[in-house]
């Protein structure tokens, strides 16, 4: 995932979606709000 200069890695080793629950959980584990994430 990539937002601006910020870029966090996310396995996906299946190659399919990723279920948004995961990214809300990895965004909350680095601090970042969802809706910052999105705004930005």
């Amino acid at each position: 995932m990539r937002k601006g200069r910020l870029r966090v890695m996310v396995p996906n080793p299946h190659g399919g979606d990723i279920d948004p629950a995961l990214i809300r959980r990895i965004l909350q584990h680095l601090g970042i709000a969802v809706e910052e994430w999105n705004e930005a």
